[in-house]
Parts: structure tokens; C-alpha cells; sequence
């Protein structure tokens, strides 16, 4: 990075913490989601820095995690939807895709997955729902 921006050291690590200091984490999201684990795989597919899988690893607790600046790809880059698929063993199509920003959603909708937009949790959740109720899978409230 300190080659492309011409940022090193602690400006750097200043940086990264200033670029990711508005995104904040769904607890009740993250939280459902987790729920999932007992029946289906789940993974995070995200555009984070370099040294972001400590982090998430201590955060997340997921099958599969796919780090945009391990991969050299980012979303919304098919290939890295496909490697996410490939990753956890599966086909796109038989993948749930969700994401705050509509291009990463419809990236993923275009290779195949199914894609939800996220934008607030009930609505996410209640998108969940009836997915997975649409393959005949129901998920207790």
C-alpha cells in the first residue's frame, strides 16, 4: 500500500483505522446469522485490508473467510464470488449472498447466488426468512 499511496508506518495504520471507522458491525445480524451455523456453512466475503483475518477471526466465527486483499480481487469481481463458492465447496447458485453496497449484491446475483441488499436488519432477516422458506427450509423466529 505504501508504494501505491505513499503512506507508511503509523500513517498508514491511521489510515486504515480512518477508512474503517464508519463501518460498524449488526450485532443482531451478525447474531442471526451465527444462529444459521448449526444447519448451513457460512462465510464472509470482505474487502478488508491485509492484516484483517486476526481480527475477524477473533470477531467472526465462520467456515470460510475470504479476504479481498489476500485474494488480490475485490468485490464486485466475479472471481472472487466464484473462489467464495469454491472455498466452501459449493455451486453459486446454491449460496445466500448479503451486502450493504448494491453493486456487491448484484455482482453476486450475476454469477449466480442469490443476493440480498442489505439496508436494515429486520428487512435482511425477513429476506433470510423467506429464502430459505422458498426452499423449504423454516427457521424458527
Amino acid at each position: 500500500m505504501k508504494s501505491r499511496l505513499g503512506v507508511g508506518g503509523s500513517d498508514l495504520l491511521q489510515l486504515e483505522s480512518d477508512f474503517w471507522s464508519g463501518d460498524r458491525l449488526d450485532e443482531v445480524l451478525m447474531e442471526y446469522i451465527q444462529s444459521l451455523r448449526m444447519r448451513f456453512l457460512t462465510a464472509i466475503l470482505s474487502n478488508a485490508w491485509l492484516d484483517a483475518r486476526p481480527l475477524f477471526s477473533d470477531v467472526f466465527h465462520f467456515d470460510v473467510m475470504v479476504l479481498s486483499a489476500e485474494e488480490g480481487i475485490t468485490k464486485p469481481a466475479d472471481e472472487i464470488y466464484l473462489r467464495t463458492a469454491e472455498r466452501m465447496d459449493l455451486k453459486p447458485w446454491e449460496l445466500l449472498f448479503v451486502d450493504d453496497l448494491l453493486p456487491n449484491a448484484q455482482a453476486a446475483a450475476k454469477v449466480g447466488m442469490a443476493a440480498i441488499h442489505y439496508t436494515d436488519t429486520p428487512s435482511a432477516i425477513r429476506q433470510i426468512r423467506t429464502l430459505l422458506k422458498s426452499q423449504g427450509i423454516v427457521i424458527p423466529d
